[in-house]
């Protein structure tokens, strides 16, 4: 290969870089492209391809992109950790563990890949290691109030409902206006049967959130059981108009 190409694919990559950096990722992406094609070692195309397809949801090809990476690249955890999450959007969760577990391996302290194999193992219904993984996440010093409540919704789905409270309750009180905590710890409190607090949480998620249809599918439920009936009636209808299904509960 003439050293001309060879500068010339330089000089693309860094001006890629700098569209890439400004979120400028058609410009990017057509520029990583005319790199490679002036030179193909430069390897890094693959991955930042991948990274590029991955936001426009493309996540077949953002695959493909990082499994290009990886066969040159074998030992780059952000590169499985990336693919992982490709294949979870995919709806592909087995390979999305395989991915997350490369990831650990390489690095076991990695910043995400405990969380995003989380919730793939959520998505299995595989609570416990949910947990475990949430866990190690803040153990490595990511007390965010996304790890709490998710363990805590975790904890919801194996009727441990007291350590659900306490994960709510560190999430609320790590971000007080985190509709999704107050919505949790509605559902903890349902699962208790304390339906006068289930109420006032589901209510404080929907003041945050207009259309958080799972706190008023709960909230309704709540009502029902409380016989207030026209409550409950207008709660679940409100949840119906809003999408609400059963799968919103998973």
């Amino acid at each position: 290969m003439a050293s001309s190409d060879e500068e010339k694919a330089k000089s693309k990559m860094k001006l890629a870089d700098k569209f890439f950096d400004n979120g400028d990722y058609n410009t990017a992406e057509f520029l990583y492209t005319e790199a490679l094609k002036l030179n193909p070692k430069q390897d890094f195309v693959y991955f930042r391809r991948g990274w590029i397809y991955h936001h426009f949801k493309n996540d077949d090809r953002a695959v493909f992109e990082y499994s290009k990476y990886l066969e040159l690249n074998p030992k780059d955890d952000m590169a499985f950790n990336n693919r992982g999450r490709a294949y979870y959007y995919l709806g592909q969760y087995e390979k999305a563990i395989e991915d997350f577990n490369k990831a650990v391996e390489l690095n076991p302290n990695h910043k995400y890949a405990y969380r995003n194999r989380s919730e793939a193992y959520e998505k299995l219904g595989k609570y416990e290691l949910a947990i475990d993984d949430r866990s190690r996440d803040i153990i490595l010093g990511n007390e965010l109030a996304i790890n709490y409540n998710a363990r805590g919704w975790c904890y919801i789905n194996i009727h441990n409902y007291w350590r659900a409270l306490s994960d709510c309750d560190k999430a609320i009180e790590l971000a007080a206006e985190f509709a999704s905590a107050y919505d949790s710890r509605g559902w903890a409190y349902f699962g208790l049967k304390d339906y006068e607090s289930a109420i006032e949480d589901f209510t404080a998620a929907i003041e945050i959130d207009s259309e958080f249809r799972t706190s008023y599918y709960g909230r309704g439920k709540c009502y029902e059981i409380l016989g207030e009936t026209e409550k409950a009636a207008a709660d679940l209808k409100t949840a119906e108009d809003l999408g609400f299904t059963e799968k919103d509960l998973d």
